[in-house]
């Protein structure tokens, strides 16, 4: 377990942005003016400029410029250290004037002139090259990654029912207990999309599971209709690994400015963001049970009365394994209080297969069991505190709840030709419980 944990830490780890960019300074300053002398393609960039004369563009408001023409008149104040380009510039009435460097009106510090503050922005605004545009997605990337310890609760249970009667004939539980190590990682590819997952090992103590059986009889020659039920209870072995992997898209974000004054006070939301994400998930599980202790009750007329002769069935030691594995999708909102404390709310719903497989090796059985059309809900709710800019701390509640209904089962035991009439089985496993978290992002 401890491996495979250290495994999926280093794989998250390689999204360190590390990245090298070789190309040549010179090489890059050359593509930047010969870029800007030829004009870039006006469909990759939103520009949305005024034309009041030749040469200048400016937005109605006197904001910066953001047509492709200042980003060319800028690069070349930039390169000049700050000396303007004689032109021509309108005067506001309609007419031109010319203009020299010394004479520009409104160069230092009024809007009406790109001033020398705004250039550095329009380099970011107009990225020039391959490797500039490269170097600045990874400036935009976050990368989180996080480790979880959960103390969960629930069980999982294998049920046989008639399927004539709808009765319950048989069922397995086995109890959850222990500790679950989770491993969580998520890195943001842009301003709306990123890509994260989890993977989830168990720490799961010894615990006593129970077989319980239920046999029907009907009235026979007089007698009542009665019914016997036999429970064992034996010791359990469980284990249990999963993972998931999604895609996140970003639907909205909210910032303090775009939240409504009343409700911002009354939840004191400083920010608030939802996505949407599809996935892949898997859970699977292995639960060996061995040393039982067996005792009978039969339900007759209205009352359970304790039967003697209990049978000892020594020497028990059996295993059920399954897999439960389907697509995903899902909603996340996630809100930030303030600057140190923030939250996540998400649900999934996944579409389920499911195989399993297992000996009962008194019987000298074996069988292989699945299933499709199942489905699995997660909720989790987490509340985190920001200890500063990169490490955080958290704490969790996460549910989860797999369903598979109606397996087929095929089988071999010596001596016995199996057959799957009247039987339909079902394979469920819930589990719930706190998670205490420490996280790391940058």
């Amino acid at each position: 377990m401890s491996k495979k944990i250290l495994l999926f830490s280093a794989v998250a780890l390689l999204f360190l942005p590390e990245a090298v960019f070789s190309q040549d300074s010179k090489r890059n300053e050359n593509h930047l003016a010969e870029g800007f002398a030829q004009g870039y393609n006006p469909n990759e960039y939103e520009l949305v400029p005024e034309i009041i004369g030749e040469g200048v563009y400016q937005n109605r408001d006197g904001s910066r410029p953001v047509s492709l023409r200042d980003a060319k008149i800028n690069y070349a104040l930039n390169k000049l250290e700050g000396t303007p380009v004689a032109g021509k510039v309108s005067s506001g009435d309609g007419k031109n004037i010319e203009t020299l460097p010394d004479n520009v009106k409104g160069y230092k510090n009024e809007s009406n002139y790109p001033s020398q503050n705004n250039i550095a922005s329009y380099k970011d605004m107009y990225p020039a090259s391959r490797g500039r545009v490269i170097k600045k997605a990874l400036d935009d990337m976050v990368f989180e990654v996080s480790f979880s310890y959960m103390i969960p609760y629930g069980e999982q249970k294998f049920s046989i029912i008639s399927e004539t009667s709808g009765r319950k004939i048989s069922e397995l539980t086995y109890p959850i207990k222990g500790g679950i190590f989770i491993v969580n990682g998520e890195v943001n590819l842009g301003p709306k999309i990123s890509v994260g997952g989890r993977y989830g090992s168990s720490n799961f103590r010894s615990t006593t599971c129970s077989d319980e059986d239920w046999g029907f009889w009907a009235m026979h020659n007089g007698a009542p209709e009665y019914i016997d039920y036999q429970i064992t209870e034996q010791k359990c072995e469980s284990n249990m690994e999963f993972f998931d992997i999604n895609l996140y898209y970003r639907l909205y974000k909210w910032n303090k400015e775009d939240i409504n004054k009343d409700v911002r006070d009354f939840f004191e939301i400083d920010e608030v963001s939802l996505d949407v994400f599809a996935g892949y998930q898997e859970q699977s599980g292995t639960y060996r049970m061995k040393d039982p202790f067996t005792e009978y009750k039969r339900y007759v007329n209205g009352a359970w009365w304790q039967l003697d002769g209990l049978p000892l069935y020594a020497g028990l030691d059996s295993f059920y394994k399954i897999k439960y594995k389907g697509p995903r999708a899902g909603l996340r909102l996630e809100g930030a209080l303030n600057k140190r404390l923030f939250s996540r709310l998400s649900f999934a719903y996944s579409w389920l297969e499911t195989n399993a497989r297992g000996w009962w090796n008194l019987r000298d059985y074996s069988f292989w069991q699945e299933g499709d059309g199942g489905y699995a809900i997660n909720f989790n709710i987490e509340a985190f505190y920001r200890l500063n800019p990169n490490w955080f701390l958290g704490m969790a509640f996460v549910y989860t709840d797999y369903r598979q209904d109606e397996m087929k089962e095929s089988g071999t035991q010596p001596g016995f030709d199996y057959t799957d009439a009247d039987i339909v089985r079902d394979v469920n496993c819930r589990i719930y419980g706190p998670a205490f978290q420490v996280g790391f992002m940058w």
